[in-house]
């Protein structure tokens, strides 16, 4: 962990000195958010305006793709200049990455010497991602992963795009990392120690309260329990390999019955329906009804109905898998760095095709990355529906949106590395994706 804090925080902090602009991915809307979030505000009104902090912020770092900002000048800036006339587009998130993260920042703004808003909350990105590493590391001593693999392939995670600009930049699509690691976390100490369902069930709830698209990994957990629960159903005295990576953790194959893995899987659904539809009512409930319908974003994302390839077309089903890819600055757009990212893309894809189909469902591993599979295939179509139906609106699915399957993904590269070719490749790659990234940033 402490290599990983070193490595991360000298990556991170590289990114931050040199990518100064505001992220295309409404980064103005949660920088409000968190401001909001740094005096105690939970609920953000659906017709708030951002505030003056986050508007000269805006305007004095500007934006590579956001075009006729108003210039930097000292006074007050009028918000209907600004992009969706400067509406909080962040309004009904989840709000515990803004507050937890706009406390923060206000504790270390109380510090002497400088660091603005959006510099501090960015900083705080980097601790939300070390805390999914912890997280993953944990999961990863479940499993019997060796640490040397496991380190290789969460370095090779934290230095793709995906991972990179959300823990780099302002917005809670990091926490993903959190979320889908405890909930990976819960289902692995559930089946191994013999817990109640409150852990799966508390482990869902806080991936899917964090943030509604975290729902990829609560699907990918849940596909675990059942790919398991089709393992449970051999004979008490039935015997199988194991896997060699995961030989040291493996307990007895008979403490959980199929049964035990469907009600848990029960339990993970109940948790995580709390957490996303328990927000959306207390929102509703506290929020007063406001007429959005000249918003612009209503009008660029409101659909009376949803085309068939929007939901099982190519760009959908295989739009997150894997979820590396993603924005990438002008400052990393340099030949050697995409070259170890297409790298790493392989090595996933690999990875995953190969411990899902080379592995028995009687081994974790196995199991781990065919329901990682699953998952990544089939989230983007449910989010897409989920969409529609809650509130009529249709925008594709994104890799950052996919974050918390990244802990799970890592966990499948590392077992893949546990022998010496798989060591060789993954550690090479690891490397060469850390080091350009941080040559060309430096």
């Amino acid at each position: 962990m402490l290599v990983l804090i070193v490595l991360v925080l000298a990556l991170n902090v590289a990114h931050l000195r040199a990518y100064d602009y505001i992220s295309p991915f409404d980064e103005y809307a949660h920088v409000d958010s968190v401001d909001r979030g740094s005096r105690g505000q939970v609920i953000v009104q659906p017709d708030d305006q951002l505030g003056q902090e986050t508007l000269r912020e805006v305007a004095c770092r500007g934006s590579e793709f956001i075009p006729a900002l108003p210039r930097c000048r000292p006074g007050r800036y009028d918000p209907t200049e600004f992009v969706y006339r400067g509406w909080n587009q962040a309004s009904a998130h989840s709000p515990w990455y803004y507050v937890a993260t706009g406390l923060g920042v206000r504790a270390l703004r109380a510090l002497p010497g400088p660091g603005g808003l959006v510099t501090w909350a960015r900083v705080l990105g980097s601790a939300w991602l070390l805390l999914g590493l912890y997280l993953t590391l944990r999961a990863a001593d479940g499993l019997g992963l060796p640490r040397g693999p496991t380190l290789a392939a969460l370095v090779m995670v934290a230095a793709v795009p995906a991972v990179l600009h959300a823990s780099t930049t302002v917005n809670p699509d990091t926490s993903g990392m959190v979320g889908g690691a405890a909930v990976l976390l819960a289902v692995l100490a559930w089946e191994r120690d013999g817990r109640s369902l409150w852990l799966p069930a508390l482990g869902a709830f806080v991936c899917a309260t964090l943030d509604t698209t975290n729902a990829v990994a609560v699907i990918a957990a849940a596909a675990y329990l059942g790919l398991r629960a089709l393992d449970a159903r051999r004979e008490p005295g039935e015997t199988s390999q194991t896997n060699e990576t995961s030989e040291t953790s493996e307990t007895s194959e008979g403490v959980r019955t199929p049964g035990d893995h469907l009600r848990a899987v029960l339990a993970m659904g109940a948790g995580a329906g709390v957490g996303v539809f328990g927000w959306k009512a207390v929102y509703a409930l506290l929020t007063p009804r406001v007429d959005l319908s000249g918003h612009p974003s209503q009008r660029i994302f409101d659909v009376d109905h949803l085309e068939l390839e929007t939901v099982v077309g190519r760009d959908t089903v295989f739009g997150i898998f894997p979820p590396f890819e993603g924005h990438v600055p002008t400052v990393l757009g340099n030949t050697a760095y995409l070259t170890f990212v297409g790298a790493a893309v392989l090595v996933a894809i690999g990875a995953l095709l190969s411990v899902t189909f080379g592995a028995r469902l009687s081994e974790r591993v196995g199991t781990l990355g065919a329901a990682t599979l699953i998952g990544l295939l089939v989230s983007a179509p449910v989010l897409v529906l989920y969409n529609y139906v809650a509130d009529g609106l249709y925008f594709p699915i994104l890799t950052r949106q996919a974050l918390s399957a990244v802990p799970a993904l890592a966990l499948v590269i590392a077992s893949v590395a546990t022998r010496r070719p798989g060591r060789v490749l993954v550690t090479g790659v690891a490397v060469g994706l850390y080091a350009t990234a941080l040559g060309a940033l430096l």
